[in-house]
């Protein structure tokens, strides 16, 4: 996760009037940091023009971002609320300054909230933005679809990484009461994985396949009222099992702090999505134990820890850990929430 310093927005000062003049954003009279973004760097500039959310390119490539912003004008004919990015004299919404690539979008209005915090019924839309949002992106992207981009973690690799992250926090220069929780806590989950590898799931990836959003979690939707009125965030515009991205929504939007899951909000979200697109059951039931096994072996905020000497996603891992207990403890009950029809 980038995180701002002094540097990062010092270097984006000495940029803005580049990015400004080449996106035509108008004269700028201030910006401040958006510190929400959490996989690029992110900032509310204001101009003549108006307010623009301004984003450094660090977690996509330039060429996915022009691909996937170049979607959205098609998206928002098709209904879709979001916001259409500012454009060079050629037509290019990603431009290149000091080395860094950056796009821009007329900031949008509206609240982030946290999927416990929705009513029943909103949840249900949200299930249906969501299969609707799917519908959009099926009826603008090419066909055929190319292969899902599911892998499923094996058990070795999992231990490998228990192994590989234990050693890293129990060797740690200075080592603080993060590292020492750390490694008590990687030596519960190693023995997870292995207490639970009999039950990884097996097979094919979950069908049907289709274009998903990637990251539809509250920092990336804006509500007013009881409707969703704008979608942040198109960097990870993928083919995916499309009960992936719907247990994967669910999951990031309707489990508290604790781990603890909301099943009667998740039940509703699921049922609203259905009401527009037809899943089965037993495509739900192999893409909620596909999500559960890899949230069981992943260890990725230990990777932004101690690899790239971010500590900006630390508490993620103790929200992982909390979920997995959690699931793990109600497999039925969950799974009867991501098949239930209502």
């Amino acid at each position: 996760m980038p995180v701002h310093s002094e540097a990062t927005d010092a270097a984006f000062a000495s940029a803005l009037p580049a990015i400004a003049a080449q996106l035509h954003l108008g004269i700028v009279s201030g910006f401040r940091v958006v510190p929400e973004g959490l996989m690029n760097l992110n900032w509310r500039v204001w101009t003549s023009a108006g307010a623009y959310a301004v984003k450094e390119l660090t977690d996509a490539s330039t060429q996915d971002a022009l691909r996937n912003l170049s979607l959205l004008p098609a998206l928002s004919q098709a209904g879709i609320p979001l916001a259409l990015p500012a454009l060079t004299e050629d037509g290019d919404p990603v431009v290149s300054v000091g080395g860094r690539a950056y796009c821009a979008l007329p900031w949008l209005e509206g609240e982030h909230r946290h999927g416990t915090r929705l009513t029943t019924a909103q949840a249900r839309h949200l299930g249906v933005f969501t299969a609707r949002l799917h519908e959009a992106m099926a009826a603008i992207l090419p066909q055929p679809l190319p292969a899902p981009e599911s892998p499923l973690a094996t058990v070795e690799l999992a231990l490998a990484d228990c192994a590989k992250y234990l050693d890293l926090a129990q060797q740690a220069t200075s080592r603080s009461a993060f590292d020492a929780e750390v490694a008590a806590l990687i030596k519960e989950r190693r023995n997870l994985i292995t207490g639970y590898a009999r039950q990884r799931p097996g097979g094919a990836a979950p069908q049907p396949a289709g274009w998903t959003h990637g990251d539809l979690q509250h920092r990336n939707l804006l509500w007013a009222d009881s409707n969703i009125v704008g979608v942040l965030d198109w960097d990870r515009v993928r083919v995916r099992p499309l009960g992936e991205e719907i247990v994967r929504t669910a999951s990031v939007h309707f489990t508290h702090p604790d781990g603890a899951m909301e099943l009667g909000l998740i039940a509703s979200f699921v049922a609203g999505y259905r009401s527009v697109t037809e899943i089965e059951d037993v495509d739900l039931a192999l893409a909620a134990q596909w999500h559960w096994w890899n949230r069981l072996c992943s260890l990725w905020p230990l990777k932004f820890h101690y690899e790239r000497g971010d500590p900006g996603c630390d508490h993620f891992f103790f929200l992982e850990y909390g979920l997995v207990q959690w699931w793990n403890a109600r497999r039925g009950e969950v799974q009867e929430a991501f098949t239930h029809r209502r």
